[in-house]
């Protein structure tokens, strides 16, 4: 049940005359107090008598010292559901005579807690290892005031906490995600041991049919978390059917880029054919020899070609454009407009939402914050 400290005049004010005679705090709930309290005048000669203050407040505090409760009493309503499991709650009675104070406090602690998760982790993000997300379906229980049973509660505050991440088998290089939300989105490289995570990482998926990255939660509803929760995402390579969707997609894109960039307005006849492409495993990039035709007839005549070497990272970063070959009306237009050999490219997306094949969800919610 509650636990009652007597803490003493806490601090406030007041003169030995008069004093605190008696001072109970009585849970009726795990929301409501009831407060007693009587005075006493003590004179310098003579027994104690009891004494009538010309006022008496009666305060709540919760364990930031932010006030919960500030009145008359002797009913004192406790947010209890917004409290953390067992946070100290502190009440303070003080009576008034004249230009004297005199105080007294109590402290007792909330309902004890416990916190079910339900992650759902998406990663990689768009196919970037570096990216996720994160989603958290959560319920908070306390114990039934005067019983051994659990009820459900509402709970307004946002449960904080953080994810680590590691290839399975080496936890002790995870990487330390923070969150005060209950979704959101993380960069990987935003954290220390990134670089490391990702070398082991891309060192794996060279020699195995499949790697398990370990998502565990580790949440709470105070200043102390625990694990929670843990998600498996299986990720494998790319496939070359997969491969080959995303050299067309970063094809068409970079046509599209070049095309914009020579300021080209006329689109109907535009196309972009792919003569070959390969791709590095060591760092990850493309190299796409890329043909683009635009303008002219329906029959050729007066039609624009340019051929060219398209090198991309797979994440779509760091792409540009080499001219190789063009026909003349191809090469006056490239040198009038850009003068330069190698065209930088925007960043390009693509567009399947998850290019690396990962399992569903793994992982069951836990109970925390007793």
């Amino acid at each position: 049940m509650l636990w009652l400290l007597l803490l003493g005049s806490g601090g406030c004010t007041w003169d030995a005359e008069y004093v605190v005679a008696r001072f109970e705090v009585t849970p009726l709930s795990w929301d409501t107090l009831r407060v007693a309290v009587t005075f006493g005048h003590l004179p310098r000669f003579g027994k104690p008598q009891g004494a009538e203050p010309e006022q008496v407040e009666v305060f709540a505090f919760d364990g930031a010292y932010d006030t919960l409760y500030a009145g008359q009493g002797p009913l004192i309503p406790i947010p209890d559901a917004r409290l953390a499991s067992r946070e100290q709650v502190l009440v303070e009675v003080c009576g008034t005579f004249g230009r004297q104070r005199v105080c007294e406090q109590q402290a007792l602690t909330a309902s004890p807690k416990r916190l079910h998760v339900r992650p759902e982790i998406t990663y990689p993000e768009r196919g970037r290892l570096e990216q996720g997300r994160y989603a958290f379906d959560a319920e908070v229980e306390r114990q039934t005031f005067g019983a051994d049973a659990w009820e459900p509660i509402p709970w307004t505050r946002p449960v904080r906490g953080h994810l680590l991440a590691y290839l399975d088998g080496q936890r002790e290089q995870a990487i330390r995600i923070p969150f005060t939300r209950s979704e959101g989105r993380f960069d990987l490289t935003q954290y220390p041991g990134y670089r490391d995570y990702r070398y082991a990482l891309d060192t794996r998926l060279l020699d195995e049919e499949e790697v398990v990255i370990r998502f565990d939660v580790w949440a709470g509803l105070g200043e102390e978390v625990e694990p929670v929760a843990s998600v498996e995402k299986h990720i494998r390579p790319k496939t070359r059917a997969e491969r080959t969707y995303d050299v067309a997609s970063f094809a068409e894109q970079a046509a599209t880029q070049i095309l914009d960039r020579l300021g080209v307005e006329e689109r109907r006849r535009v196309r972009a054919y792919i003569d070959g492409w390969e791709y590095n495993k060591l760092n990850r990039r493309y190299r796409i020899e890329v043909e683009v035709q635009w303008g002219g007839s329906a029959f050729g005549r007066g039609r624009y070609r340019l051929n060219g070497l398209l090198e991309v990272g797979e994440d779509g970063q760091d792409g540009r454009f080499t001219v190789l070959r063009s026909n003349r009306r191809a090469e006056r237009r490239w040198e009038d407009v850009l003068k330069a050999q190698v065209l930088v490219l925007e960043p390009m997306v693509l567009e399947v939402e998850d290019v690396m094949e990962t399992t569903p969800n793994a992982g069951a919610g836990a109970a925390v914050g007793r």
